[in-house]
């Protein structure tokens, strides 16, 4: 896949593979991969904001007390703790990574905003996505930390597309890029953080207003719907027969569905408007989701009530904002005026 990168890009690439198999501990691959990204991304702000956070020293709770720690990068949302080997220290790595989330979290003294933590080596580079143990209580200790894995990438010169492609979307975007299929499924699709961060929220908006009549109805409708496509609602409905789909599988698929329409509509929001914004992310996707945006603009198909209109219902919507503030952001990101394919069919 090597072929869609420029022969900088891949010159860079493959230097700094050949070096840091050679490298002698986490250090030198810390800051050969900052010199990677000054190489990679120049005249940007990229290494200066990740070299300001190497080594930043974070305070940990744990149970047997508090202790200083010093993350190896601390960059934008995302934790990176470098080993020499993952495959002799891995489990390492990842205890390290729940004291240093856990800290990042106790000094915010707030609800905990969404964080990717990755281990590497320099080259295997394993992503994943914090959250807080169901029974935490209190000040984030770093045992109440749960690593959900996300990706896993190891690069090689066959992969070295895949990894800029997984670099530029996580941690670096050097300037607005081109849409296409697989940055969408990669920004926006199931093992993206962006789809963990949502589905979460999404769960929870449920919970407070799935109860009430007019989203519990749109639920019993969407079901029916399903079942005339269908005929039956079973595990392997596509292919015929199957066990039934229990209610809890039902509502998953659902928020799913949810999730899919509302990232649907924020694209076509971005496509028509080009990205313009004169107002907060949150009132934008307010303006969205309800169709007053395409009311004004004479799109009357986006604007008729869905059987997701639930997500504006006021609880729902206090829960929310800020992963619809967060996926805008990320949508800003590309260069709306080049959507030529369907960049959906990837998360899709």
């Amino acid at each position: 896949m090597s072929e869609r990168l420029d022969e900088k890009t891949k010159g860079a690439l493959r230097s700094y593979l050949a070096d840091v198999r050679s490298l002698p501990n986490e250090s030198a691959k810390t800051h050969r991969f900052a010199t990677l990204i000054g190489e990679l991304f120049p005249g940007s702000s990229a290494v200066t904001e990740f070299s300001a956070g190497v080594e930043k020293l974070i305070r940990i709770d744990t149970a047997a007390g508090q202790k200083r720690g010093r993350i190896d990068t601390y960059y934008g949302n995302a934790v990176i703790e470098f080993e020499n080997s993952l495959r002799a220290t891995g489990k390492e790595a990842e205890h390290q990574l729940r004291g240093y989330v856990s800290g990042v979290w106790a000094k915010e003294g707030k609800t905990p905003r969404p964080l990717v933590a990755i281990a590497s080596d320099g080259i295997k580079w394993l992503t994943y996505r914090p959250t807080l143990s169901s029974d935490f209580r209190g000040k984030p200790r770093a045992e109440d930390v749960e690593l959900e894995p996300l990706r896993e990438l190891t690069l090689s010169e066959r992969t070295l597309a895949d990894f800029w492609v997984w670099l530029t979307s996580l941690l670096f975007r050097p300037q607005r890029i081109e849409p296409s299929a697989e940055q969408f499924r990669l920004d926006f699709g199931a093992t993206s953080p962006a789809f963990r961060d949502a589905i979460e929220a999404l769960r929870l908006a449920w919970e407070a207003v799935g109860s009430s009549s007019e989203p519990r109805l749109a639920f019993e409708t969407w079901q029916k719907y399903l079942t005339v496509t269908y005929g039956r609602l079973t595990a392997n409905s596509e292919n015929g027969g199957g066990e039934e789909i229990p209610g809890s599988e039902l509502e998953a698929l659902f928020l799913k569905h949810t999730y899919l329409a509302s990232v649907a509509r924020l694209l076509v929001w971005a496509s028509v408007s080009k990205g313009k914004v004169t107002t907060a992310l949150r009132d934008v996707a307010g303006e969205v989701l309800s169709g007053h945006f395409f009311e004004s603009r004479g799109l009357a198909n986006l604007v008729e009530n869905d059987f997701f209109q639930w997500v504006r219902r006021a609880k729902a919507e206090v829960i929310l904002a800020p992963v619809w503030e967060r996926i805008i952001a990320q949508i800003l990101s590309y260069d709306l005026g080049h959507l030529g394919e369907d960049v959906l069919k990837g998360v899709y």
